[in-house]
């Protein structure tokens, strides 16, 4: 009986947790709508994982934070989570990073290319790009002054079978201005899974910008879950500032526990699961 019982807590802090990733993610959609990304930069955005961007010395970004450009020139730690157990991370990867500029920016023009590797590996939910083929290294956000806060995006994408990759003529070490982003995107076949997204300002902005929307997480909720007992697609995250405001990660991290959000909402279930395993065990 007591065996029962703990499993059945478990899954349903499991269950808790894929739930939790489904209403982050749903955030994450509304971010991007929010700040111009979509329809402009991505005709359309549908990720089943979460992507989370961990710069050393400052931490985990939340969407849209606003940083300063010394903040994120070392190369990022990527983590993966799934939305819920039907999403593997077995196959390889395309991971970019894009400069959208501000929002009202014609990106139909082409955007600026920041960092691009194929054939990255996902292990222990973490991005490896040891045997990927790197086209351009990673190279930090470096915005114009008074140019306004740029949106720098991380992408990552499912390559198909069969993936070859575009040849481009541009050393690795460089950045590319009025890169055709979308034409790469055809021409390669690649399926989104991830993105998220942090804003950069170098100065005092002389420029007008768009008008964007902010997040309301209390909105936000996630798709019903399948009769199969499957969480949803889909998920959310807490409100991000779309003022320009530099935030640290502890501010957001606070706010989304405010909206009853987890920000880790896997590594929770497993602490769940462990405890009440222990507690199993020790009832033996």
């Amino acid at each position: 009986m007591l065996y029962q019982s703990l499993i059945t807590l478990a899954v349903a802090a499991f269950a808790q947790a894929q739930a939790n990733t489904a209403l982050e993610i749903e955030a994450i959609k509304a971010h991007f709508s929010g700040a111009a990304l979509v329809p402009f930069l991505l005709p359309e955005f549908e990720p089943s994982a979460l992507l989370s961007i961990n710069y050393a010395g400052v931490g985990d970004m939340t969407t849209g934070q606003a940083v300063v450009k010394e903040q994120v020139n070392p190369v990022p730690t990527l983590t993966l989570t799934p939305v819920n157990s039907t999403v593997e991370l077995n196959g390889d990867y395309t991971v970019a990073m894009v400069d959208a500029d501000i929002p009202g920016f014609d990106v139909s023009q082409g955007v600026t290319r920041h960092w691009l590797i194929n054939g990255a590996k996902v292990e222990d939910g973490q991005l490896s790009n040891v045997t990927a083929n790197t086209v351009a290294n990673y190279a930090g956000p470096w915005p114009a002054a008074g140019s306004g806060p740029h949106r720098y995006v991380i992408l990552v994408f499912t390559q198909p079978e069969g993936f070859t990759a575009p040849t481009d003529a541009a050393p690795p070490t460089e950045v590319v201005n009025g890169w055709n982003f979308n034409q790469y995107l055809k021409e390669t076949g690649l399926t989104l899974l991830a993105a998220n997204y942090i804003q950069v300002e170098e100065g005092e902005s002389t420029v007008s910008a768009a008008a964007t929307s902010s997040v309301d997480s209390a909105t936000l909720s996630a798709p019903e879950a399948e009769e199969t007992g499957g969480a949803p697609a889909n998920g959310a995250n807490g409100d991000n500032n779309t003022d320009g405001e530099t935030t640290t990660p502890s501010d957001d991290a606070a706010d989304a526990e405010g909206a009853g959000v987890a920000s880790t909402p896997l590594k929770l279930s497993v602490a769940v699961f462990a405890a009440l395993f222990a507690s199993f065990c020790a009832s033996l």
